[in-house]
């Protein structure tokens, strides 16, 4: 559900932002266990979500999307001679995404870690992510997912947050192999020119991407960089992902920051990932 506030309106339904950190986390794996992936997109033209007020004269007035906007999935491929260390293996992700749509702000957070012992689940550790404003948010236990030559136990949490870009996040991870944590300041801090030209963060991460898509004249995927290469920032989106003037396109910019080290007496392996992105609208 979206709550409309004088700052703009707030996603309150949490599960579009689990499953987009979920892609950092299983990405992540799929890089300590030494196996290929991809993402899948929705193919086709995707027309602009155009929101819609619901009133309510006693509460809240609620929104909807119109068309839902689409979700990526991502398809590991388990190796079946390579996998993850054996012992602690800890990839946790958190997420603060903003999409501008016709003047309202939609803002989305996140949080999820996935578990692995000695290439067996691990449903009943003890996860919290520790963030600047809103204290510590426990993650609890969502589902097994098997990989091939290992299983994960994915955790998650329905709790909305405040990201805060150069904020001190900290995952904490605890059980009967003993403690692992991580932390990091949080990238982001993103601006667009006023033509969306360019785009800059304050604090930049390691895999910073972008893309573009057009919605008037044409409803098409018009510029999506290479996910194998960080974009950088400040960063000049090229003039062939606007091939319509005038034309109406959705700038998207995401800065995501990995950190690869544990502390604790788990002797844990693994990744931390903080992401911030940002979407915006442009007519030009």
């Amino acid at each position: 559900m979206l709550r409309l506030s004088q700052r703009g309106i707030y996603m309150k339904n949490p599960f579009l932002a689990v499953y987009a950190v979920l892609g950092f986390m299983l990405v992540s794996f799929s890089i300590l266990a030494g196996c290929t992936g991809s993402f899948t997109m929705p193919t086709g033209a995707v027309a602009t979500p155009v929101p819609t007020n619901t009133p309510c004269p006693y509460c809240t007035p609620t929104f909807t999307m119109t068309p839902a906007p689409p979700t990526p999935t991502f398809s590991p491929t388990p190796n079946a001679t390579v996998t993850i260390p054996m012992g602690v293996v800890v990839t946790g992700a958190f997420d603060g995404s903003v999409m501008n749509i016709y003047g309202y702000s939609i803002t989305i957070t996140a949080g999820t870690v996935a578990i692995s012992y000695n290439h067996a689940a691990y449903p009943s550790a003890t996860v919290y992510l520790n963030t600047p404003l809103d204290g510590s948010i426990l993650l609890t236990y969502l589902t097994d997912q098997n990989l091939g030559t290992y299983t994960i136990s994915q955790y998650s949490s329905a709790t909305q947050f405040t990201y805060v870009p150069n904020g001190l996040y900290s995952l904490s991870v605890s059980g009967g192999f003993g403690t692992a944590s991580s932390s990091m300041n949080a990238p982001g801090g993103i601006t667009f020119s006023a033509n969306g030209a360019s785009v800059t963060a304050a604090y930049p991460g390691n895999i910073d991407q972008a893309q573009v898509s057009e919605s008037s004249p044409t409803a098409r995927s018009t510029f999506v960089s290479n996910p194998a290469v960080s974009v950088g920032s400040p960063y000049i989106y090229p003039g062939s992902a606007f091939p319509d003037s005038p034309g109406t396109y959705s700038e998207t910019y995401s800065v995501g920051l990995t950190v690869m080290s544990f502390t604790g007496t788990a002797g844990a392996q693994g990744t931390f990932v903080g992401n911030e992105t940002l979407s915006s609208n442009f007519t030009r």
